[in-house]
């Protein structure tokens, strides 16, 4: 773990002069020597292995058409049901020039009686949703996008373009059947730009402009964060689980080092499954995100906090799906998902288990911390096109969906979703590689 963490902490520490292609070599040079080094503690081991490999051709209505390739490989030791190691590869890109190249490692034998997550990840957004702050306070005009409207400003208008690195390391100590401590290290680094052409500018434009984001933030920063929490887990099981309850409660902790910027936040998430009988099951997923101190700087507001994988969000596949991606950003925020999952058909093909079954989603959101930022340095004409007084909502998005499951653990989620307000989407489909929670 040593030269992955030492190539990752390079490409961190770069300055955004480093150019796209050197990024890439690192981390992927940073994610083979993870799997070989993966396969090299096994060799002498008598474990199960389950290999899933899923090539990517897939639509997200955020991102676009979505190409690559995702690898699941599940380490299952001798007299356990549940898998012991898991690791995770992912390589993929969209027609929205969003590339994605991560890795994630779980495993309870890497450390005695814990669960340990690393994960190391690229990310190289072209096209970053950027809509404003506090949701339905920022107006949205899809005319501003459109090329055959008078209206028509830039077809990038409501984007960014935004690099980011990250390097991620939890562990979750066992001190009972079901309860864990939680720790962990983040470091981020982000690489913002404007999407701006000759005589067109972009809402980020604006916003800084505007005074809205502090010049110091324009072109992104990095960011050290800490986590100090609790996990209570019950679950039957970790991919498909039909019954138990997932609670986690932690403080992200983003300490006053150097030039950082320092702030805190309190994560509580609580997590329900529970069968009405072998062919139904209702789930859902509350999640309050709150801000306790410092300032969180606008490139950190559409972070969506977990124990697994920290997403973008409010909006989009893994938070809000029917809802436009980083739709709703503020400093705090509660989040509702709920979905009943109904099985449809259970068969074997080519020697592979699979399972086939539907859901019917809510996913509800409220904004219970608003961004700060003044209006004192924008033209009323332009407070009047790109701002609102309207009162906070109830944000809602909902949608049905279906799973394909085969040897258990590999996941192919269909889920189509939208939102009642024309403003906060047009909704759309989301084809992902795992269930929500």
């Amino acid at each position: 773990m040593n030269e992955l963490a030492t190539n990752f902490t390079f490409a961190a520490k770069a300055n955004s002069s480093m150019n796209q292609h050197q990024i890439k070599h690192i981390l992927i040079w940073g994610l083979l020597l993870f799997t070989i080094q993966i396969q090299a503690q096994q060799k002498a081991l008598k474990h199960n292995y389950n290999l899933g490999v899923i090539p990517v051709s897939s639509y997200d209505a955020d991102l676009g058409f979505k190409y690559g390739a995702v690898v699941n490989l599940f380490d299952y030791a001798p007299q356990k049901a549940d898998y012991s190691q898991y690791l995770l590869l992912r390589l993929t890109n969209t027609t929205r020039n969003t590339l994605n190249i991560q890795s994630v490692f779980e495993s309870e034998q890497l450390i005695p009686n814990a669960t340990t997550i690393i994960e190391a990840g690229y990310t190289n957004d072209q096209k970053l949703n950027f809509y404003g702050f506090n949701g339905i306070e920022s107006n949205y005009n899809p005319n501003i996008e459109n090329s055959k409207s008078a209206e028509f400003i830039h077809q990038n208008f409501y984007t960014l373009d935004r690099k980011l690195i990250r390097f991620r390391a939890d562990i979750q100590k066992n001190i009972s059947q079901n309860w864990r401590t939680l720790t962990g290290i983040t470091f981020s680094k982000f690489i913002l730009q404007s999407n701006s052409e000759e005589n067109s500018t972009t809402l980020y434009d604006n916003y800084l402009n505007w005074g809205i984001i502090d010049t110091k933030e324009e072109k992104g920063g990095s960011v050290l964060n800490l986590k100090f929490g609790m996990v209570y887990d019950s679950r039957n099981d970790k991919c498909t689980c039909t019954s138990g309850q997932w609670f986690e409660g932690f403080i992200v902790y983003a300490p006053p080092i150097s030039d950082l910027p320092a702030f805190s936040k309190m994560i509580l998430t609580y997590r329900y499954y529970h069968s009405l009988n072998e062919n139904f099951t209702l789930t859902f997923r509350l999640s309050s995100q709150t801000k306790l101190s410092g300032k969180v700087p606008h490139y950190m507001l559409p972070i969506y906090f977990d124990s697994q994988l920290n997403q973008d969000g409010l909006g989009g596949a893994y938070t809000m799906r029917g809802i436009s991606r980083n739709r709703i950003m503020a400093d705090g925020f509660a989040l509702g998902n709920f979905e009943t999952r109904i099985k449809l058909k259970e068969f074997t093909f080519f020697k592979l288990d699979f399972l086939i079954s539907a859901t019917l989603f809510t996913d509800v959101a409220y904004i219970t911390q608003p961004y700060d930022y003044k209006l004192k340095n924008i033209p009323l004409a332009q407070q009047n096109q790109f701002f609102s007084n309207s009162q906070q909502p109830l944000y809602i998005g909902l949608g049905p969906g279906l799973n394909i499951i085969y040897n258990q653990n590999n996941i192919t989620t269909i889920n189509y979703g939208f939102s009642p307000n024309p403003q906060m989407g047009n909704g759309g489909l989301y084809i992902g590689s795992r269930f929500l929670f």
